[in-house]
């Protein structure tokens, strides 16, 4: 009797195990599916929530354009704000066009492609003027179209981002239109990388630049971070070049005029437009332009203003405009 007592206690004791053992493997299997369930929800939501983040900072974007053009679209009924994705790095930006149509149908047009200044915006030539804007004035010429760039606004200093983004706006410009001529003009910022742009232009878009508008621009970069007595400009170039003219000197001469002068299109014109009483883009910045472009037999026009670092009258301008064009 003892014996099988013992031996019904081993037996018990026994399927008690195996039962324990089932037990605890259901138990693990149930935690096992439980965890990968839980995985896959967390992959699942971490998923979602970078889709949320990128909807958000679209959402962000087209809020701030809207809101520019909220605030901004009146300034001007000829201006045409357009969309774009840059080639460069994906990233969405505007431009402005103006007229957004010809008048009449032509088989030549001339395209200004307008460069604004730092801080500003491509809404600047819509802006500028009393009574009639800087737009309004270029667009009323027969057979004239302007395009007022951002090109990573608000103070790029013509960058590669920048310069990238110029192209693709002046390209798709010319699938729009017949352009045959290319007028580059900017004010400050826009004065100094205009010329530049005019130098480093892909072939296609080169031999149709005929002339360059450069309004209290500099040809040495890095000459106007030492003498600009506005200290945003040097803090904007700093953060455009990755640092001062000694830290990045190729950064600085890459994207001065003067370092590329001789790449200039054949029968280019200047007109160049100084401001007497500048501090911030000192005025002997522009007379070393115009000794340059006299050395180098380049044909330009120096206009002397005895005004601040500010937007010169509408008419100035247009008498640039009308040298630049003579005889092309």
């Amino acid at each position: 009797m003892a014996g099988n007592d013992i031996f019904h206690k081993r037996e018990e004791s026994s399927i008690l195990k195996k039962r324990t053992l089932i037990a605890m493997l259901v138990v693990s299997c149930l935690l096992n599916a439980a965890g990968v369930t839980f995985f896959i929800l967390f992959l699942s939501a971490q998923s979602h929530v970078k889709t949320l983040k990128r909807n958000l900072k679209k959402q962000a974007t087209n809020i701030e354009i809207v809101k520019a053009e909220t605030n901004q679209l009146n300034s001007s009924d000829i201006l045409s704000r357009r969309m774009f994705i840059s080639h460069f790095d994906g990233v969405p930006d505007s431009f402005a066009v103006a007229p957004p149509f010809l008048q009449t149908s032509t088989d030549a047009v001339t395209l200004v492609v307008y460069l604004h200044g730092q801080s500003s915006t491509f809404l600047e030539p819509f802006e500028t003027g009393e009574g009639k804007s800087l737009a309004e004035a270029i667009a009323s010429r027969k057979t004239t179209v302007l395009l007022s760039c951002n090109y990573r606004a608000p103070a790029s200093w013509g960058n590669d981002a920048a310069m990238s983004d110029i192209t693709q706006n002046i390209r798709e410009m010319c699938q729009e239109y017949p352009v045959t001529k290319i007028v580059m003009m900017g004010t400050s910022m826009g004065g100094s990388i205009a010329p530049t742009y005019a130098t480093i232009a892909p072939p296609d878009i080169k031999e149709k630049i005929v002339g360059v508008i450069s309004v209290e621009g500099a040809g040495d970069l890095a000459a106007l971070y030492h003498q600009s007595k506005m200290q945003s400009v040097q803090n904007a170039m700093i953060v455009s070049f990755g640092g001062t003219p000694e830290q990045k000197p190729e950064a600085y001469s890459s994207r001065s005029f003067l370092t590329h002068l001789n790449a200039l299109p054949r029968g280019v014109k200047f007109a160049i437009v100084s401001a007497l009483r500048d501090t911030v883009v000192p005025t002997n910045l522009q007379q070393e332009m115009v000794e340059s472009l006299e050395k180098a037999h380049i044909p330009s026009k120096l206009v002397k203003l005895d005004i601040h670092h500010e937007a010169p009258p509408i008419p100035t301008y247009s008498a640039a405009l009308d040298f630049v064009l003579s005889s092309n």
